[in-house]
């Protein structure tokens, strides 16, 4: 039971854990995207 519940623990904690960090990756890549296309498109 306590096995279990421990496994059921950890299940819970990166099914949620998962999606933020994927976001948070996802937000990243996006704003170094967006900033690097300013660079490239400023005159310099």
């Amino acid at each position: 039971m306590r096995g279990k519940d421990l496994i059921h623990y950890s299940k819970v904690i990166l099914d949620q854990f998962i999606p933020l960090h994927l976001a948070h990756l996802g937000i990243f890549c996006c704003h170094r995207l967006q900033t690097q296309q300013l660079d490239y498109g400023a005159p310099s």
